[in-house]
């Protein structure tokens, strides 16, 4: 139930057309109608509010009634985006008001959809409902079926929240009639999987299945991800119902990999929860503690309790099971903080509703006495004697109160005194537990003093324990800077990068002393230089073996290959065959994500292939952004197609920059919120014209004050090369 926006638009154009007062007034506020709705109202609602502001004077004072509603709108949207809910039905009363004045029934439907949209997040279902059937009925007087359908989803998914379950099958599959005859296969994934849904929750797990597995595949098929990321931990978990672990394990997998790289935390701490109860059915423990270790990170810092209060449950009671009790109190303490929180709201919002009912009784109730004082006209013909009688009935009526309330008076009394005496007898039964904990402390200080002798003799054998784990976490911390050392060796070498590249830098941060990002740089045989920024599987140690795996396999594909696409192939090709051997039922998956790119030797003409990665160029103020193919260099279902070649005719001050993706995915800032791809490509754009070192310390200090005091959750690489 989400308030359409249309797509983002050229702010400069936009500003110079607002800014213009010799245009048409109707190009004038049709750009700010972009300006404040697509340039800042989700970004920056406030300012999208005072701009829309600017907008509605114009349109007032225009006479342009069309704009002036779509203005106000706006300023609704603003004000429910920032909590102030009761102003922002105010501002959809007037928009409405406004629609109604010129005609426009879709303006006058939005307007009520979007008021019931508020009562529905307050879980005021009486007015959601009402609303959103007068905004269905506008919609089919102006005929466009696929926003009945819409409205008719709404209305479904109300019934669904009253556990009003049949009317609520009965809306969607209306919505559903409708957007099938339309064709409109974004209309009809989501429908079903709403139906999955509900089917789910009343226990019909066939029918429900049926309905997954048609939501599935529509949104495959239309590729529209998040979806697919939703339906796969949909259907994973009803495969985890019935027990069969292998395929709820694959699509959690799959739910994992694209919420991953799309961004979406609430799916991606989800898949690691089914995950981890994957693991621990195949009574792997640790690995099922891993991941739900992973999963309350990311719903912690995406701010998700429900996934928050699931993940720490079965974390708490794993631990408890395994006797590592200090984890598990840290988790349960999770566990009942996020319950808490949840129940708070949830009792609020049935607060709310009981309030609701009673204004809703209460304006029942004075429709009912309304109709009483009409009533009343007519009965002041009655005779006297009538009233009369019903004078006597009054006194009478009194009378009878006033022996109920003496009554009344005296159980008051009775059940006072009796409290009195309840509580004498209380306070003598305290007095006796009182002398008798009393003496119970002497015992125990008696104990204390012994337990004291016990310790003392404890503390000098953890004296002689933790000399022994100091030398052990030496000899440990010794091995790992020497693994440091040696996977150093097999990077890139400064005077290689300096010799061909010239004006770059490399900011490189690993989440541990050895990583598993990793920066490469060869001299082809045709005498063309390539550079690779990669991520291999894992981080830390393992992540370190895999990385050297990955530069030999590199080192050995480059000895018969020039290209870059043909050199990942062959990269690939030696990953699987040596991963063959690792004794698993189908051989190793692990592999890379990574940027093979090649440079002529006028450095005119970058060649590249990419493996899940992204290279960005800037180029005259301007964001060129080349995705790679969606597989990685390793076993995979499309491993056995070929990477494919791109080719960028460079210019002088072009800035090429190439990443993992341990920055944008890294949580921090005030929302402790996930960087993003999109906040990085223009930091770029930023920097692009800093000196390269400088530019290396400007996204070095980025990155640690997004950070904060949040762990560092992946390995960090970045190259950027200027032409």
């Amino acid at each position: 139930m989400s308030i359409f926006v249309t797509g983002q638009q050229n702010m400069d154009s936009l500003w110079s057309v607002w800014n213009d007062i010799k245009r048409p007034d109707t190009s004038r506020l049709k750009a700010m109608l972009d300006i404040s709705q697509n340039g800042f109202l989700f970004s920056n609602p406030d300012s999208a509010y005072m701009l829309a502001g600017k907008m509605e004077l114009l349109a007032n004072e225009k006479k342009e009634k069309s704009y002036e509603a779509k203005a106000v709108n706006v300023k609704g949207i603003a004000c429910a985006i920032t909590g102030k809910t009761k102003e922002a039905v105010t501002q959809w009363e007037k928009s409405y008001k406004i629609s109604k004045s010129i005609g426009d029934k879709l303006g006058m439907s939005g307007s009520y959809n979007n008021i019931g949209n508020i009562y529905a997040d307050k879980g005021d279902y009486k007015s959601a409902l009402d609303y959103y059937k007068k905004s269905l009925q506008l919609k089919r007087e102006v005929g466009d079926s696929s926003l009945v359908a819409a409205s008719l989803n709404n209305i479904g998914i109300i019934f669904k929240d009253m556990n009003e379950h049949q009317q609520a099958i009965d809306y969607y599959k209306m919505a559903l009639a409708i957007d099938v005859k339309n064709e409109d296969k974004r209309g009809i994934a989501p429908t079903l999987n709403n139906l999955a849904t509900l089917f789910d929750e009343i226990g019909q797990i066939d029918t429900a299945m049926k309905y997954y597995q048609m939501s599935f595949d529509l949104y495959t098929e239309i590729n529209e991800i998040e979806g697919v990321a939703r339906v796969s931990n949909n259907l994973a978990s009803v495969y985890l119902e019935m027990k069969d672990f292998e395929k709820a394990k694959e699509l959690f997998l799959s739910a994992l990999s694209i919420s991953k790289k799309g961004g979406f935390v609430e799916h991606e701490a989800r898949a690691l929860r089914g995950l981890g109860v994957v693991a621990q059915n195949y009574g792997d423990n640790p690995m099922a503690l891993k991941y739900y270790e992973s999963s309350l990170m990311v719903a912690k810092g995406a701010g998700v309790l429900e996934e928050v209060q699931k993940a720490a449950e079965l974390a708490w009671l794993l631990y408890k099971d395994k006797g590592q009790y200090k984890k598990s109190l840290e988790a349960f303490e999770q566990f009942i903080t996020a319950k808490d929180s949840i129940e708070s709201e949830q009792n609020h919002k049935a607060v709310i509703q009981q309030e609701f009912q009673y204004k809703y009784e209460k304006k029942a109730a004075a429709d009912s006495i309304k109709a009483m004082e009409e009533a009343k006209v007519q009965d002041a013909l009655l005779t006297a004697e009538k009233a009369e009688t019903e004078k006597q009935k009054i006194e009478a009526k009194q009378q009878e109160q006033q022996k109920l309330y003496l009554f009344a008076g005296l159980i008051l009394a009775l059940l006072f005194g009796g409290f009195i005496f309840n509580r004498f007898r209380v306070t003598s039964k305290q007095k006796i537990i009182i002398e008798d904990q009393k003496h119970e402390v002497e015992k125990q200080k008696n104990t204390v003093e012994v337990t004291l002798k016990e310790l003392e003799s404890t503390h000098i054998k953890l004296e002689s324990t933790h000399e022994q784990l100091e030398e052990s976490h030496k000899e440990i911390t010794d091995s790992i800077n020497y693994a440091e050392r040696i996977q150093r060796s097999f990077l890139a070498t400064k005077e290689t990068l300096d010799e061909n590249l010239k004006d770059y830098f490399v900011f490189f941060k690993p989440k541990e002393a050895v990583s598993g990002d990793f920066y490469w740089a060869a001299q082809l045989n045709n005498n063309n230089f390539a550079f690779t920024v990669a991520d291999s599987t894992g981080h830390g140690v393992p992540g370190a073996i895999m990385s050297l795996l990955n530069i030999t396999s590199l080192e050995k594909s480059i000895e018969t290959e020039t290209e870059p696409h043909k050199i990942l192939n062959k990269t690939r090709e030696i990953i699987v065959n040596r991963l063959s051997k690792d004794g698993s039922e189908h051989g190793g998956k692990d592999g890379m994500d990574c940027n093979l790119m090649v440079l002529n030797q006028d450095k005119s003409v970058l060649t590249f292939a990419s493996a899940n990665n992204t290279i960005v160029i800037i180029r005259e103020g301007e964001i060129l952004e080349y995705k790679g193919d969606k597989m990685p260099v390793g076993k995979h279902d499309k491993d056995t197609e070929s990477f494919t070649l791109h080719s960028v005719q460079l210019q002088k001050g072009d800035v090429i920059y190439a990443l993992t993706d341990g920055f944008p995915d890294q949580f921090g800032g005030p929302k402790g919120k996930k960087y993003m791809i999109k906040n990085l490509k223009n930091k770029f754009l930023q920097i692009a014209n800093m000196p390269m070192p400088e530019q290396e310390a400007t996204l070095e200090k980025e990155f640690s004050t997004w950070m904060e005091d949040n762990e560092q959750i992946d390995d960090v690489c970045i190259i950027g090369v200027r032409v």
